[in-house]
């Protein structure tokens, strides 16, 4: 089957941007991209407090991301 690479930083090659910052959101915003009427996320969890410091941040800044183009 097909792969599709993304990142969540500069593209490059046959790798692409769709926007996002975790891999959930990023999933999203390539729903988005490529044409989806709307996106639910399952197992999302912004306030999970059992996550790591880093992972906070990246769940943090998934939420505004959602929040602002989605």
């Amino acid at each position: 089957g097909k792969v599709l690479g993304t990142t969540q930083s500069e593209p490059f090659d046959d790798i692409h941007n769709f926007g996002g910052f975790s891999d959930g959101d990023r999933c999203a915003f390539l729903a988005k991209a490529s044409g989806a009427a709307s996106v639910t996320l399952f197992g999302f969890d912004y306030d999970d407090p059992d996550v790591n410091d880093v992972k906070k941040k990246k769940l943090g800044w998934a939420k505004r991301l959602i929040e602002e183009y989605l």
